[in-house]
C-alpha cells in the first residue's frame, strides 16, 4: 500500500491507514519499520478501528537526517499524523524506544489522544555499562547484527513470514542515513520541558 505522508520541520513522516472507527495510531521501535505491526493490523481493523502505521523518523518512507529523534520529536510526529488524519482523540501505541513518545504526546496534547499502550516499553534515559554499550553500539552500526538480534525477540514462536521481513528491515537499513545511531535516539529534544519519567508519572491514564 502507497504510504500518506505529513510534512513536518526537516522532512516527512510516511504513514498507512487501515479500516473505519475510532483512530489507532501504531509507533515502532528503533531499527524497524511500519510493517512490524502487519500482523496487529487487521486484528484492530476487524475490531472496528481506523489504523495509522506509522514509518517513524529515520525509518522506512520517513525522512533521514533530522537533527533530533529524542522522544518529544517523535511524540509530536504521532500528533501531526492525528491532525492530518483530522480524526482525534487518538489511543497511541508506541513499542520499545517509541514508548516514551507517546507519553510525550498525551502530556502535549491530550485533547487528541484517548489513551496510550506501551509495548516492551523503556521511558527513562537507561544507564548501560561500558561493555553493554560498546555492543550496542555494534548493533546499532551493523544492519546485519540488527537483524540477527531482531531474531531473539522471538525465541520461540517467531511468525512464519519473520524472515522476510527481517531480510527485508535489514535491506532498508543499509540505504545511506537508515541505520540508527544511539546519539540520535538520546539526544535531548529542541524544546524543554521535563523528562519523560517525570512527565508520566504527573498523569494517571486510568
Amino acid at each position: 500500500m502507497t504510504a500518506s505522508q505529513v510534512r513536518r520541520d526537516g522532512g516527512h513522516i510516511a504513514y498507512e491507514v487501515h479500516g473505519d472507527g475510532p483512530l489507532v495510531v501504531l509507533a515502532h521501535g528503533m531499527g524497524e519499520n511500519r510493517a512490524s505491526f502487519r500482523h496487529l493490523v487487521p486484528l484492530l481493523v476487524a475490531a472496528g478501528h481506523r489504523v495509522a502505521s506509522v514509518d517513524v523518523r529515520g525509518h522506512g518512507e520517513s525522512s533521514v537526517g533530522w537533527p533530533s529523534y529524542a522522544p518529544a520529536e517523535v511524540g509530536a510526529d504521532l500528533l501531526a499524523v492525528v491532525r492530518d488524519l483530522d480524526a482525534g482523540p487518538a489511543v497511541l501505541v508506541g513499542s520499545s524506544s517509541a514508548a516514551a513518545a507517546v507519553v510525550f504526546a498525551a502530556t502535549d496534547a491530550p485533547e487528541l489522544v484517548s489513551g496510550i499502550v506501551q509495548i516492551g516499553a523503556f521511558v527513562g534515559q537507561p544507564k548501560l555499562n561500558p561493555l553493554l554499550r560498546v555492543a550496542m553500539g555494534a548493533v546499532l552500526r551493523s544492519p546485519r547484527l540488527f537483524g540477527m538480534f531482531h531474531k531473539t525477540l522471538f525465541p520461540v514462536h517467531r511468525p512464519a513470514d519473520d524472515a522476510a521481513y527481517r531480510l527485508s528491515m535489514v535491506a532498508t537499513l543499509r540505504e545511506p542515513g537508515r541505520m540508527p545511531r544511539p546519539e540520535g535516539w538520546s539526544r535531548r529534544s529542541s524544546r524543554t520541558g521535563p523528562p519523560a519519567r517525570r512527565r508520566y508519572a504527573n498523569r494517571c491514564w486510568c
